[in-house]
């Protein structure tokens, strides 16, 4: 479907940017010309934006993952508070514009002073696995895989 060469060309870049800026503009955004794509992987890439209302990210996903635009979509919707604000999805292509989301804890202290940030990170995220519980269809209406008791025998 996608590979790091075609992630890493001007052609794709552009029609990225063109799909960015036409998002942005729906949402009364403009981009200030700032970009950069930390990452190129067989499996995902992403682009950071510089816009008049913060970073933004573009995450494009191959064909493993390409449901994750999708997923975080709905995450953010029933879980507003534990993923990004997601602007935009183009589920056929893998394509999702988000809001950034702040620093990644692991750039914020040394990993042996980030323990009690990830207890209270694991329990929240324990806490919305639960309420999510009930939320299967609209889960799997993301086209995620359901691996479940009920379904892992028959996977293997």
């Amino acid at each position: 479907m996608y590979s790091v060469a075609l992630w890493s060309g001007r052609a794709f870049h552009d029609e990225v940017t063109a799909w960015v800026d036409r998002v942005c503009g729906e949402h009364g955004i403009a981009l200030t010309g700032e970009r950069e794509q930390p990452h190129v992987r067989p499996w995902s890439s992403a682009i950071r934006f510089g816009s008049d209302a913060g970073l933004l990210w573009f995450k494009v996903n191959g064909a493993g993952t390409v449901h994750e635009g999708s997923l975080v979509g709905v995450l953010a919707a029933l879980e507003p508070d534990l993923v990004p604000e997601v602007m935009a999805v183009e589920p056929q292509r893998g394509w999702w514009l988000s809001r950034d989301a702040g620093p990644v804890l692991r750039s914020t202290a040394p990993p042996e002073e980030l323990w009690d940030a990830w207890e209270a990170i694991l329990l929240r995220y324990a806490e919305a696995q639960l309420r999510l519980a009930g939320q299967v269809e609209a889960l799997l209406s993301t086209g995620v895989a359901e691996v479940s008791p009920a379904t892992l025998p028959e996977l293997a």
